[in-house]
């Protein structure tokens, strides 16, 4: 029983851990396209 909680939370710490890296990844997209507008609309 402890085995499979163990493993059960084991397999959601790898799952929130990826999906806090794909988060990480689409804000630093969202920001370059953020950083981008800023830029064209100051020339």
């Amino acid at each position: 029983m402890w085995e499979e909680f163990i493993s059960k939370a084991t397999k959601l710490h790898s799952a929130l851990k990826s999906a806090l890296v794909a988060i990480a990844t689409f804000l630093d997209a969202f920001q370059k396209i953020a950083d981008a507008a800023t830029n064209a609309r100051g020339e």
